[in-house]
């Protein structure tokens, strides 16, 4: 008898708990990072192997976010649709304190490994900077005029593989542009703050 009673708190406890570190859980992976504070035009001539008359997309990473695992997943699949008819860049911010070589992991490799994906190495973030990114996995598209279209990410929450927004915004977009720019949400590490720098 003493052994149930005392076996129905410690069971109510466990649930509690349980229930707290999913909620926990729930809530981090539901919780957008910051967006992009992106410029209303760009210019893209200094990018490496742009071509003119093509619209652009730049996908910004932190090369040791296990949430941008699934971004890459996905722009993968988003590339067997529109690669040959978009400037595609995955540029991977090497943060200061590193050296040479710190931003190409296994991340890079994927990236690398996608047809039509021009890899870069953001040496300080510089570039992440001018565009004003701040969240791994943020996407950005312009269009042939250099004009932003699309502002967001290509999950639906942190490490979430297949169907998302951000997908079928960049597809509508590029094949029938509005003239609005849509913004849906990102989600990731920071590219620059704590989260980012204790993953090295």
């Amino acid at each position: 008898m003493n052994r149930a009673r005392l076996a129905l708190p410690l069971v109510v406890i466990w649930a509690i708990v349980v229930a707290f570190g999913f909620s926990r859980m729930l809530s981090y992976e539901t919780t957008p990072g910051r967006g992009a504070a992106a410029p209303a035009r760009g210019a893209f001539e200094s990018f490496p192997e742009y071509r003119v008359g093509l619209p652009v997309l730049l996908l910004f990473a932190h090369p040791k976010c296990p949430c941008t695992r699934a971004t890459i997943a996905n722009l993968a699949v988003l590339m067997a649709d529109v690669a040959g008819h978009v400037n595609t860049y995955v540029l991977f911010v090497r943060l200061p304190s590193t050296v040479t070589g710190w931003e190409k992991t296994d991340l890079w490799q994927s990236a690398e490994s996608i047809p039509g994906v021009h890899v870069v190495s953001d040496a300080g973030g510089a570039i992440a900077k001018r565009f004003g990114a701040a969240t791994s996995g943020q996407a950005l598209l312009y269009g042939i005029d250099g004009k932003l279209l699309f502002r967001g990410g290509i999950t639906d929450q942190r490490g979430h593989y297949g169907d998302n927004a951000g997908s079928c915004a960049i597809l509508t977009q590029l094949h029938h542009p509005e003239s609005r720019v849509i913004d849906v949400p990102v989600f990731g590490c920071s590219l620059f703050g704590a989260a980012a720098a204790s993953s090295r």
